[in-house]
C-alpha cells in the first residue's frame, strides 16, 4: 500500500493516487455496510478483516504501477536498502509512541490505567486533525524532494516558516475551540461518563496542530534522505514525554496531557531545525 502511494506520488500520477486513497476508504465502508445489512455480529476479527481488505485499494492500479517502475535501472546494495528500511522503521515506531500508541506509552510509564479513561478519550478525539492531515503529509515528500533536487533551499526554508506559522495559528484556533466546546464534544463523541477539563481539551487539540507540523517536516527529512534526523526527532520527543510522565505535576491525567504537548512541541522544533540545517548539510 505504502509503496504504491510512493510510486504514484513520485511519478506525478495524482489522479491514481487520489483513487487509491479514496478506494481504501470506500472498500472499508462498503464492507462495513454489507456486514451490517447481512446482520453479521460485530467482532474484533471482523473489524480487522475489514481494515486489511481495505488496504488493497491499490490493486486496480497495480498494472499502471508495474509499468511505471524502471525494473532495469540501477540496483542499490541490499545492505544499504536494509539500513534505510531499518532506520525508517525505527523512526516510525518511535513516532507511534506519541501518536497512535500514546495511551500504551502512558500505561507503560505510569504502570496503571486507573482514572485515565478521560485522558485517553480526549487524546483520541484530538487525533482528528492528524487523520485529516495524512494525505497532505504524503504530498510533502515529493514537494520537498523537488525543492532539494533543484537546489531551491530558500524556498524550503520559507516552507518550514509557513508550516510553523500555520501550525501556531491553527493551534490558537483549535485551542480556543477546545476550551469552550471540547468537553461537550468529548461527551458527545465518547459518552456522558467522559468529563474533561476545558484546559485539557485545549492543550491536546493545540498540541495536535503542532504535531501535524512536525509530521510534515519529518516527511521533508525523509525526502532529503536525512533518516538519522528522523530518528533523532522522535527520540527527543519521546524522552521529553517520558520525563514529563515521570516527574510532571498534578495527577497522571495532567502529566499525560502535558507529556503529549511538550513532546509534540519538541518534535516540531527539532524537525524544523534539522530540515533547515539539512538544506546545505550532507545527507545521512
Amino acid at each position: 500500500m505504502g509503496m504504491s502511494r510512493g510510486v504514484l506520488l513520485g511519478t506525478g500520477q495524482m489522479g491514481r493516487y487520489v483513487f487509491v486513497v479514496a478506494g481504501e476508504a470506500v472498500f472499508r465502508a462498503v464492507l462495513a455496510i454489507a456486514f451490517y445489512l447481512w446482520e453479521v455480529t460485530p467482532s474484533l476479527e471482523l473489524a480487522t478483516c475489514t481494515i486489511v481488505i481495505g488496504s488493497f485499494g491499490w490493486v486496480p492500479v497495480a498494472r499502471a504501477i508495474v509499468r511505471t517502475v524502471d525494473w532495469g535501472g540501477r540496483r542499490d546494495r541490499v545492505g544499504n536498502v536494509a539500513a534505510t528500511v531499518g532506520t525508517l522503521g525505527l523512526g516510525n515506531g518511535l513516532a507511534a509512541l506519541l501518536i497512535t500508541g500514546f495511551p500504551a506509552l502512558v500505561t507503560a510509564v505510569t504502570g496503571t490505567t486507573a482514572g485515565l479513561a478521560t485522558l485517553f478519550g480526549a487524546v483520541t478525539l484530538s487525533r482528528l486533525p492528524l487523520v485529516a492531515l495524512t494525505p497532505l503529509q504524503a504530498l510533502a515528500v515529493p514537494v520537498a524532494t523537488r525543492l532539494v533536487t533543484e537546489e531551491r533551499g530558500d524556498e524550503l526554508r520559507r516552507l518550514v516558516g509557513k508550516i510553523g506559522a500555520i501550525a501556531l495559528a491553527a493551534a490558537a484556533v483549535l485551542g480556543a475551540t477546545g476550551w469552550f466546546a471540547g468537553p461537550w464534544a468529548l461527551r458527545l463523541y465518547m459518552g456522558p461518563a467522559y468529563q474533561a477539563a476545558p484546559w485539557m481539551m485545549a492543550v491536546l487539540l493545540a498540541a495536535s496542530c503542532v504535531m501535524a507540523a512536525a509530521m510534515l517536516q519529518v516527511a521533508a527529512l525523509v525526502a532529503m534522505e536525512r533518516y538519522s534526523d528522523v530518528v533523532l526527532t522522535w527520540v527527543v520527543a519521546d524522552l521529553c514525554a517520558v520525563l514529563m510522565l515521570t516527574i510532571g505535576p498534578g495527577t497522571t491525567e495532567t502529566s499525560g496531557a502535558l507529556a503529549f504537548a511538550f513532546g509534540s512541541t519538541l518534535a516540531w522544533l527539532v524537525s524544523a531545525q534539522r530540515v533547515l540545517r539539512g538544506v546545505t548539510g550532507p545527507r545521512q
